[in-house]
């Protein structure tokens, strides 16, 4: 039996988006072409996020319902449904697993995570650093075991090593940033 692609990054961001607030699609693009945060991150072209919000609908993760408005009568609000629900606050909570994807992913849950309770943030923010920490052992740990003329294979690593630092000092940032004291409580690193 086929497996269930789970949803892109971007299909994501349109469900806390859904969830935080029923919505046609037209409004939606123009939440996302207006939110200078989200800008930052993520640029929809209209056609895009109407196929996205189709192929949402058609997996059963939101579902419309007809808006009688003045302006335009018969306009459809999409709404999250139960297992959308579930499936964004699987993602929210889960760390990002692959190194490359930390950067688009974890931005796009830092957003939703702005106004999450503090201990929601502190939970999803220790969860990535043990992974980025996992990460970082392996990647010395095949640093380490490199032969001395492997040199663009030790450039690769170098650079993977360094970038995984890099990710594990934001992160603790903004923990700090966020929580106001220190590492709160995050093993130190050399």
């Amino acid at each position: 039996m086929p497996r269930t692609p789970e949803p892109y990054s971007t299909e994501y961001l349109l469900l806390g988006l859904i969830q935080a607030n029923p919505i046609h699609p037209y409004d939606l693009h123009k939440h996302l072409s207006d939110d200078a945060d989200l800008r930052l991150i993520w640029r929809f072209n209209q056609s895009q996020l109407y196929a996205t919000v189709d192929k949402l609908e058609k997996a059963g993760l939101i579902f419309s319902t007809i808006s009688d408005g003045s302006a335009f009568p018969f306009r459809k609000i999409y709404r999250i449904t139960d297992s959308g629900a579930d499936l964004f606050e699987d993602w929210l909570l889960k760390p990002v697993e692959n190194q490359r994807n930390l950067r688009r992913d974890f931005l796009m849950k830092l957003y939703f995570l702005m106004d999450a309770p503090l201990e929601l943030y502190d939970q999803v923010f220790k969860n990535q650093l043990s992974c980025c920490f996992r990460w970082l052992d392996r990647q010395e740990a095949n640093l380490a075991d490199l032969e001395a003329g492997e040199i663009y294979r030790r450039a690769v690593f170098r650079f993977r090593v360094l970038t995984t630092r890099s990710n594990i000092e934001w992160l603790k940032d903004c923990l700090a940033m966020r929580l106001g004291s220190g590492e709160a409580g995050i093993r130190p690193r050399p």
